[in-house]
């Protein structure tokens, strides 16, 4: 999963460990205290996890977009209940957050809550919520700039790290169960995409993306990190 593989990386006992990874919490760090051991500052899966501890630790904000263009609140959605009149379905496979489909305002939504506690219980499992944040914060601009060239990645028009919640438009389509040439081109250009944007995601799973007959999107970046092309690679 390192996008380092050429430095050592050694877990909290000084045994070495796939791609940084020493379960979660490591020995001596808590989101309390924001940082990490000093071991850990061998690898850049340990500058992200150090960078993002002290993100959950401090009180700066990270929000993409806002609800003006939508018939939300915050206030609304932080309060929302399954069985209010415009919760349509709750999905609850995620190991980040729960989906609720909403209808509101003559559209379908998809909000994402992050969970308590992620189902991951490592690092990045940890951290997958203000991940996906910060890559969504990520697309909005690159979508900015070229919004065609990004079609296969989901709209943000709100997200808020501290609020645990991410609202895109419900994407029609289903999850790819088989591959055609034109899945996989669409896939692929993605990816490369990506990679020359200096960004790689690293779970293609099926569940994370849809295809409406049309074209292939991908809508889940828990798992989707920054990286150098030119240097690094994606495991």
């Amino acid at each position: 999963r390192s996008h380092a593989r050429g430095t050592e990386q050694l877990g909290p006992e000084g045994v070495e460990v796939d791609g940084g990874h020493a379960g979660f919490p490591p020995r001596g760090w808590t989101p309390a205290r924001g940082r990490l051991p000093t071991i850990f500052a061998m690898s850049l899966d340990a500058q992200r996890h150090a960078a993002q501890a002290a993100f959950e630790a401090g009180e700066a904000a990270l929000q993409v977009g806002s609800l003006a263009g939508t018939s939300f609140t915050l206030e609304g959605l932080l309060a929302l209940r399954p069985d209010a009149p415009e919760v349509e379905a709750l999905i609850d496979s995620g190991l980040t957050g729960q989906v609720w489909r909403l209808h509101a305002g003559g559209r379908r939504w998809a909000l994402k809550r992050k969970r308590a506690r992620a189902r991951v219980h490592n690092l990045d499992g940890h951290f997958s919520f203000l991940t996906e944040v910060q890559r969504r914060a990520d697309f909005e601009r690159l979508k900015a700039a070229d919004a065609p060239r990004w079609a296969a990645i989901v709209d943000t028009p709100f997200a808020c790290a501290r609020a645990g919640l991410i609202l895109s438009p419900w994407l029609p389509g289903r999850t790819v169960s088989d591959w055609d040439e034109r899945r996989l081109r669409q896939a692929l250009q993605l990816g490369a995409q990506l990679w020359l944007a200096g960004l790689f995601e690293w779970d293609w799973s099926a569940g994370n993306l849809l295809d409406d007959g049309e074209q292939l999107r991908l809508f889940d970046f828990g798992y989707c990190w920054p990286f150098d092309p030119r240097c690094q690679f994606n495991s």
